[in-house]
């Protein structure tokens, strides 16, 4: 990836009159957006609007909400604006129990302009509430603090992984929370939710997963004739043909290209691809290799491919 992506979907959340900036939310289509239901609860539900950066502010109705619950869950609602938004919707993924660094840009009551808060995404979903932890990078940035509610968290890759929902005061220390695309998901009715992709992996594969990988690997059919696995080598691109070392020796060369492949820009969906162009699409063995590097998040699941 080169530059800053684009963090499409921001909006604002506007009401009152004069109107005044009362939180953020996540554009899932043209007319319906995401918040918190914090945000709108106290709001006069005719006098709410949304307007993206910059975009002039849009009338919207709270068509759906999850007020929070008694252990801290639900808090989301849905805004139907009354004309379309004119850029384009917020892409998602589901994260999972990543951990990588995130921004958010929210709308603190105190500054007058928007701020970016860059952020360390950690530790599992809270099995309670289904939040996720939102740590500063260093006392050096902004914190996620009041005045973020609604807003969406983006991925290195400019995706929405979550929603910031709340902020925690620990000692000298701002942590904030949000509530990750999976668990929405499980709260919207299925007419509203959106769709969602698994977010790419950011962490490497660890020696174990790396082994387990090639095993299956070594099942495929491609690979257990010496001549096919040469030719598959051989019409790989050259960043990973010329690197990777072939022994004739089944294991040691799928662990070979599993390493170089991991270890190349695009390169396992490249050997994924080259190696499906030669398998009977009702390969067992494909479809568990297929199967094993979806679960790693190396490659997208079945029902997220267009």
């Amino acid at each position: 990836m080169t530059g800053q992506p684009t963090l499409a979907g921001r909006v604002r959340v506007l009401a009152g009159d004069p109107e005044r900036i009362v939180g953020a939310g996540v554009a899932l289509s043209a007319r319906r957006v995401l918040t918190c239901w914090h945000v709108v609860s106290d709001e006069p539900a005719d006098a709410l609007a949304v307007a993206e950066p910059s975009g002039v502010p849009i009338e919207a109705d709270v068509t759906w909400s999850a007020p929070i619950g008694p252990h801290g869950e639900g808090d989301l609602a849905v805004l139907t604006t009354r004309a379309p938004l004119t850029g384009p919707p917020a892409r998602l993924a589901d994260c999972g129990d990543a951990e990588f660094d995130v921004r958010v840009i929210g709308n603190p009551a105190q500054s007058p302009a928007q701020i970016l808060a860059r952020a360390r995404l950690v530790g599992p979903a809270d099995p309670v509430t289904g939040w996720r932890q939102l740590d500063r990078l260093s006392t050096a940035t902004v914190a996620v603090d009041r005045g973020f509610s609604g807003a969406g968290v983006f991925d290195p890759d400019g995706r929405v992984v979550g929603l910031t929902v709340a902020r925690s005061q620990l000692g000298q220390q701002t942590v904030g929370w949000m509530i990750p695309v999976a668990a929405w998901r499980r709260l919207l009715p299925a007419d509203l939710a959106p769709a969602v992709t698994a977010a790419p992996r950011t962490e490497p594969l660890s020696p174990t997963e790396r082994s387990t990988l090639a095993r299956a690997l070594a099942t495929v059919p491609t690979m257990l004739d010496p001549l096919a696995r040469a030719e598959l080598i051989a019409a790989l691109p050259d960043a990973i043909r010329l690197r990777v070392r072939v022994t004739h020796r089944l294991l040691l060369d799928c662990r070979e290209l599993i390493t170089t492949t991991l270890d190349t820009d695009g390169g396992f969906p490249a050997l994924y691809g080259r190696l499906s162009e030669r398998e009977d699409p009702d390969s067992i063995s494909l479809r568990e290799f297929r199967a094993l590097a979806a679960s790693m998040r190396l490659l997208p699941a079945p029902d997220e491919e267009d």
